[in-house]
């Protein structure tokens, strides 16, 4: 899987097909929109997707749903 971590300006995310966050809080957290404007599609991207569903089988536990549940 191929990853690029480090400073960017606006202008490179804009131009990415999807982003994501990590922390220890957060697990990962989809970039979907910057300064309002979408990123790729606006929604989360598929590399995002694949990455929380290993994390939530690994760890035996829907991570999305959880946290879908805390904020609703």
């Amino acid at each position: 899987m191929e990853t690029d971590e480090g400073a960017f300006t606006t202008f490179d995310l804009y131009q990415a097909e999807e982003a994501m966050l990590t922390a220890s809080t957060y697990c990962l957290l989809p970039v979907v929109r910057v300064n309002g404007l979408p990123l790729g599609d606006g929604k989360p991207g598929r590399l995002v997707g694949k990455l929380l569903q290993a994390w939530s089988e690994l760890v035996g536990m829907d991570i999305v749903g959880q946290a879908t549940q805390r904020a609703g």
